[in-house]
């Protein structure tokens, strides 16, 4: 079972870089999906259902919305884009891919473009060791 085990701060929160590009599914053109990826550091939010990217990423990836869902707040519900994308994660050897995600449209602020919520959770095990100030992944 791969394993890795990350070191956070504090006041960032645990995070993780990971690559996002358009969906290799739908997009027919290699150098169309070349052209997408970027890497991306992302908060790690045990509270979000699913993963987020922000407004300005998706249309700097060129992403189209495949159509609307609900974007439920602690104090709201707001329809938003949902996009689908792949996710790979290169912490890990062999590095994990997750293959079309559906990720939704959030606005961020505090300077962060995107988090990976329980849907990208839920193909692992994750860890949080706060005192000591890491936290792991397993798939």
């Amino acid at each position: 079972m791969p394993l890795c085990r990350v070191p956070f701060d504090p006041q960032k929160g645990p995070h993780l870089d990971v690559f996002l590009s358009k969906p290799e599914s739908i997009t027919f053109r290699p150098e169309e999906i070349k052209n997408s990826v970027r890497k991306i550091s992302m908060l790690i939010d045990t509270g979000a259902s699913k993963t987020a990217i922000s407004p300005s990423l998706a249309r700097d990836m060129g992403l189209l919305p495949m159509g609307k869902t609900s974007l439920r707040s602690a104090t709201e519900e707001v329809p938003a884009n949902l996009y689908l994308a792949d996710l790979t994660c290169d912490v890990f050897d062999p590095p994990l891919l997750i293959s079309d995600i559906n990720i939704i449209e959030f606005p961020f602020a505090d300077g962060w473009r995107g988090f990976l919520g329980r849907d990208f959770l839920e193909k692992m095990n994750f860890e949080m060791n706060s005192p000591e100030k890491y936290f792991t992944l397993a798939f």
